[in-house]
């Protein structure tokens, strides 16, 4: 089923429940507005994978593979072995990690 077909499905089930027919639906609905979301979730972090994987193919036909993206030091081996497609030394990956979580602390804080 596609996804436009989903939310048609989707739509339909909770007009059908706003008149007042089957309570069951509203849990199926609930379940599977979940599993979409699930399985967007699941979509979006292979993608990133994937543009992450492709990017690591990228540096190794340009001879930079190994090589942090940001400070040009060698990427330690036992860290390249755990994450193939490693593009930052764990320096510039931390620094990197601790930058979005202050961006993502302070969108949370404006939001509410």
């Amino acid at each position: 089923m596609g996804r436009t077909s989903l939310w048609a499905c989707l739509m339909f089930v909770a007009l059908k429940h706003e008149k007042g027919q089957d309570l069951a639906m509203t849990i199926d609905l609930q379940q599977m507005r979940k599993r979409l979301e699930e399985k967007q979730a699941d979509t979006v972090n292979d993608q990133a994978l994937l543009t992450e994987v492709q990017a690591a193919l990228k540096r190794i036909d340009d001879g930079t593979y190994g090589y942090c993206v940001v400070c040009g030091q060698p990427i330690p081996e036992r860290r390249l072995q755990a994450i193939p497609w490693a593009a930052r030394c764990i320096k510039d990956e931390q620094q990197l990690e601790d930058r979005n979580l202050s961006e993502e602390e302070t969108y949370d804080s404006n939001t509410y």
